[in-house]
């Protein structure tokens, strides 16, 4: 360990479920390098309203950073606050480091997916160039970069050319406990909500989650004489209004719905409830739905793409998430006894080995590593 490293900055403006995985992601590290390095000194940076409910050690200074990210403020106002604290290292669990920012630093990058599916959001040419010289800057001055799979790791690689000894390639975690002991109170509700069998899709809704293909796979699905209904979690998106059209054009749209968002809360009982997660995404850089799936014991279909096949190994049904027939065919078949009792017990054991308390302590690793 390199002990001229005592203090360590942390932007943690997407702290929690609000930013959802990234979000989940901050947290669980966070919180578990707190109690690793207790005599590092720790400042962390969030909003005035994360700040409110947040608890933390003796060991770690809050600063107040309002900065939205992707803002101006955060490359004027934020940066400037960063360097005020001169941290020994700062740890940046996103890509978005403000471009001037020259002290030490490491970057988390999660996926590749503002690239190469930048979306309808921010799709002007002058906000991709922002986005790519961010990223860019982001990888060019890192000490260290982390990426949440070895899938993500190639790609970062195939997109800058860096030191590959430089990238450490940490899988994120599954919080065993939540997912294994869910409230059988809200199971009941979920299975009484919908009708049985039931499909499972969370996540936003964005053009790379791939939701218009699962529709699509679903009518199919049931016009094969498929029972049961589709449940798509997520906020509504006015910029993905084809996920909201295809579900109510649907000869079957009285079996899709369209939850909105559900609290973390609630997340481990419907995972349960899920007769199968659906999981049609074309990237990923990790697939945190699939492993919480897996540990609830629930049956994950899932695409063959990005890093998918790396995450669930053998202990998933896959299809090419860009023919809806075959995705209706894999939905058919995650029904099937057979099936269910060969992927699931796999899914549990397959889940076991993505633990935050790993993930934290190879984090530590590159944050106070040599050289």
């Amino acid at each position: 360990m390199n002990k001229t490293i005592k203090t360590v900055a942390i932007d943690g403006r997407m702290w929690g479920a609000g930013f959802t995985g990234i979000g989940n992601y901050v947290r669980e590290i966070s919180q578990r390098l707190f109690l690793l390095e207790p005599n590092k000194t720790f400042v962390l940076f969030v909003s005035s309203q994360q700040a409110k409910i947040i608890s933390v050690p003796a060991n770690v200074k809050i600063v107040i950073a309002d900065e939205p990210i992707y803002s101006i403020a955060e490359q004027t106002s934020f940066r400037k606050k960063l360097l005020q604290e001169k941290g020994d290292m700062t740890w940046f669990p996103h890509f978005n480091v403000p471009l001037f920012f020259n002290r030490p630093f490491v970057a988390t990058i999660h996926d590749l997916t503002i690239i190469t599916y930048p979306g309808k959001k921010m799709s002007r040419f002058w906000h991709k160039i922002a986005y790519s010289l961010v990223l860019r800057h982001a990888l060019k001055k890192a000490k260290k970069i982390i990426t949440v799979s070895q899938y993500t790791k190639k790609e970062v690689l195939a997109y800058q050319k860096m030191n590959p000894e430089h990238i450490f390639s940490i899988w994120n975690g599954v919080d065993q406990g939540r997912y294994s002991n869910p409230s059988m109170e809200k199971i009941q509700h979920f299975r009484k909500e919908f009708s049985l069998p039931f499909f499972l899709i969370t996540g936003v809704w964005r053009e790379h989650k791939n939701i218009p293909n699962a529709i699509r796979a679903f009518d199919l699905y049931r016009k094969h004489g498929g029972k049961g209904s589709l449940v798509i979690t997520g906020r509504p998106d006015p910029f993905y209004p084809e996920v909201r059209d295809l579900a109510e054009s649907s000869d079957f749209s009285r079996d899709i719905h369209l939850t909105g968002f559900l609290p973390e809360d609630d997340m481990p009982s419907l995972f349960s409830a899920a007769d199968v997660l659906l999981f049609p995404s074309l990237a990923e850089g990790f697939g945190l739905p699939a492993v919480e799936a897996m540990a609830a014991g629930t049956p994950v279909i899932t695409s063959n793409r990005s890093c998918l096949p790396e995450i669930c190994s053998n202990a998933a049904l896959y299809f090419d998430p860009f023919q809806p027939e075959d995705i209706a065919l894999k939905m058919i078949d995650a029904l099937e006894e057979k099936i269910i009792s060969k992927i699931v017990p796999e899914g549990k054991k397959r889940s076991k080995i993505f633990s935050w308390d790993t993930a934290a302590k190879k984090t530590a690793g590159a944050l106070f590593s040599s050289s």
